[in-house]
């Protein structure tokens, strides 16, 4: 899950096996963040709870996949007028490649 960087070396002993890089510990300090499975009701819900209270959603899914779960923008303004999301991608958004998964 997440980035590379949370399992490259050096390592904080007695930190969680998800996030135990000294450097990814040291760049997110005291931030806080939540792992969602989409793909469950109970997650569905848990982040519409979350957009009623919090106005800014920031994502990394390829084009469609949110509103193909039920959980798009619309879906999102519909719990909090005020939101906005954001994307944050390594694919195109159109043409013949805006569907394909990012290689690296």
């Amino acid at each position: 899950m997440g980035d590379y960087i949370r399992w490259s070396p050096p390592y904080i002993d007695g930190a969680d096996d998800s996030a135990k890089s000294a450097l990814f510990l040291a760049l997110n300090r005291n931030k806080r963040s939540i792992r969602l499975d989409l793909k469950s009701e109970g997650g569905r819900e848990a982040l519409l709870l979350l957009v009623r209270e919090y106005d800014v959603v920031l994502e990394s899914f390829r084009p469609g996949v949110l509103d193909r779960l039920g959980v798009g923008y619309e879906r999102m303004r519909e719990q909090n007028r005020a939101s906005c999301t954001a994307r944050s991608q390594a694919t195109v958004r159109r043409g013949q490649s805006a569907r394909r998964r990012a290689t690296i």
